[in-house]
């Protein structure tokens, strides 16, 4: 008997508790469809206003703004052209680089006088390493 008591309260306590939650659940639905229909309505009245305005590049659009685009799109194109990377050098304007590099060299070592560089190159103590591991010479 005493079990069979136990069991009735405890479900008349659960039944309780269920029908506060589903008193509370329906609430929050309520709420939801409230603020949905709401907002809803918010959306509509924002693209009735948003249909009757004119984009403002119709509405200013002059010759004198027009030319202004274009002046505009030409110097960024300018810009972009001259802040864009160099190109990398190829093969062969990297050993025209190093032999004018030694051209220069040479010529510094003649003592400014272009008629001894004709002569074969000397290498001297100062003569400019091949690599940047070669011995520098002293």
């Amino acid at each position: 008997m005493r079990t069979q008591l136990l069991d009735a309260s405890l479900s008349t306590q659960l039944s309780d508790t269920l029908r506060v939650l589903q008193e509370y659940l329906d609430k929050l639905i309520v709420e939801c469809d409230r603020k949905i229909q709401r907002a809803s309505k918010r959306l509509e009245e924002d693209d009735a206003d948003a249909k009757t305005y004119s984009p403002i590049s119709k509405v200013i659009r002059t010759d004198e703004t027009d030319a202004i685009s274009v002046v505009l799109k030409e110097k960024t194109d300018r810009l972009n052209d001259d802040c864009a990377p160099p190109p990398i050098p190829s093969a062969e304007n990297r050993v025209l680089f190093l032999n004018a590099v030694k051209l220069k060299h040479r010529f510094g070592e003649s003592g400014g006088n272009w008629q001894n560089l004709s002569r074969p190159h000397q290498p001297t103590s100062r003569s400019l390493p091949l690599s940047p591991s070669a011995p520098h010479h002293v």
